[in-house]
């Protein structure tokens, strides 16, 4: 079925691996998943600053640049 717009941290391991693989409009092999087994069709990609959350810090005052900070400084802790 139709996922609509996801995130990455949304599916378990094996599907999220399967969906970065893809470029977008291609359809995957079949996946097997612990839910059962999954093809699946990137139709479009878009960037973080689509996202309703984004929009909603900006509305606060906060930009892209600094959630892009805030989201470097993460990764590199860990």
């Amino acid at each position: 079925g139709e996922l609509g717009w996801v995130s990455s941290g949304q599916f378990v391991k094996e599907f999220e691996s399967a969906i970065h693989a893809l470029k977008q409009y291609e359809i995957s092999e079949p996946v097997k998943s612990p839910f059962g087994y999954h093809v699946i069709q990137l139709e479009e990609l878009r960037g973080p600053e689509f996202s309703d959350f984004l929009k909603r810090l900006g509305t606060a005052g906060i930009g892209l640049d600094v959630v892009k900070a805030h989201a470097r400084l993460a990764i590199l802790k860990d």
